[in-house]
């Protein structure tokens, strides 16, 4: 029986001019790189935008300035989920009144057409 770690391969990643060795799953590989460069390229431009030479200080500003990314989008997903949630209830709402209420929908259609006897063809 093969384990988990059988199932991986080791890559190196360059964050910040140092290589890091990584094991990664086959098919994470090229996303784990994507990921290694978007921190690498986060990490270049606050120490150059600082002019700041501690590694640890330039990651701990990237570390600050990815998490605030993370939590604005968060933040942004659940005012949009409960946007379409309540727009889906409204949508449940106005199904339920026009199944319990036919007539009330086929009126709403003759009205709509100019004519009590619609004929969809």
């Amino acid at each position: 029986m093969t384990s988990p770690i059988d199932k991986t391969r080791s890559i190196q990643v360059e964050i910040l001019n140092r290589n890091y060795p990584l094991r990664v799953s086959p098919q994470d590989e090229e996303f784990t790189r994507s990921l290694a460069r978007y921190v690498d390229q986060r990490m270049q431009a606050i120490r150059k935008a600082i002019n700041e030479r501690s590694d640890l200080t330039v990651a701990v500003l990237a570390a600050l300035s990815l998490a605030e990314d993370l939590l604005t989008l968060q933040a942004s997903h659940r005012a949009y989920k409960e946007q379409m949630e309540r727009e889906l209830q409204a949508l449940v709402e106005r199904l339920d009144c026009v199944l319990n209420e036919p007539s009330t929908f086929f009126s709403s259609v003759s009205d709509f057409h100019g004519t009590e006897d619609y004929d969809a063809h």
